[in-house]
């Protein structure tokens, strides 16, 4: 047999357990007489209610778990608005110009009802992945003046346009139609319109200075024009150049456009 005692003030409450199971025994006692279990950090550390093998429970422990687990909540939450983004902008990528819910939440692996725990409604969520489309669009703008000379800075700019713009030709559609019906989507589009303009100014910042005051803000127009990805849809769909035919055309436009400035001096 095995006892264990509990002090509970004037009465005793004796409990006797048999090891390994079997009949347990306990005494009577007052339930007036019972005093609080002190379980607070500091009574585990001053022994009250302390039995032997007992481990005393750390309240910090218990807190210390928390932003854990809201870390890994928000992991994710995260990982599941990633992979909603993600796969509505794999069928906006197949051709869907409004990819639905439907779709989107089979292809993520989640519910219907998840897509909109997540965005308020689909406008939203084409926003978002607009955003990601949009962010291919921009890359970092390498110093180019005076790295390169004119003819190798008219190559890479316009390479570097043709292989963005050759990943977002099937996705224009939606693109066009999202920014008709958002606002906030044809501003996104509008800042991806203004920092092309800026990269241009900015690489052919020589070239641009030479000019007479009245013709730079009109070349710099026409080469954004010319490396805006409508261009390229053009080119490669409506008039059905390859892709090496299409960067073709556009690295003699832009030459053509310097050219024509120059000869007006």
């Amino acid at each position: 047999m095995a006892s264990l005692q509990v002090a509970y003030g004037d009465r005793a409450l004796i409990a006797h357990r048999r090891i390994g199971g079997g009949d347990a025994l306990v005494s009577s006692f007052k339930p007036s007489s019972l005093h609080a279990i002190d379980v607070s950090k500091e009574g585990c550390r001053r022994g009250r209610n302390h039995l032997p093998g007992d481990q005393c429970m750390d309240g910090q422990a218990l807190t210390q778990s928390k932003p854990l687990q809201n870390a890994g909540r928000g992991d994710r939450v995260a990982r599941t608005r990633e992979a909603i983004v993600a796969s509505a902008l794999a069928l906006a990528a197949a051709g869907q110009v409004a990819p639905i819910v439907r779709d989107i939440a089979q292809m993520a692996g989640v519910s219907a009802r998840t897509v909109f725990q997540h965005f308020a409604d689909t406008a939203e969520l084409y926003v978002a992945v607009l955003g990601r489309m949009l962010a291919a669009l921009v890359g970092e703008a390498p110093e180019l003046v005076g790295s390169f000379a004119f003819e190798d800075r008219i190559n890479y700019l316009v390479s570097q346009c043709a292989d963005r713009y050759e990943q977002l030709r099937p996705m224009w559609t939606f693109v066009e139609t999202l920014q008709r019906r958002s606002s906030e989507a044809a501003d996104m589009i509008s800042q991806i319109y203004s920092a092309n303009t800026a990269h241009l100014s900015q690489a052919f910042a020589n070239e641009l200075a030479a000019l007479p005051a009245e013709s730079r803000e009109r070349t710099l127009t026409a080469l954004a024009l010319a490396i805006a990805p409508e261009s390229w849809v053009v080119l490669r769909q409506r008039l059905g150049l390859s892709v090496d035919e299409a960067r073709d055309e556009l690295k003699f436009v832009v030459k053509s456009v310097f050219a024509n400035e120059t000869a007006r001096r």
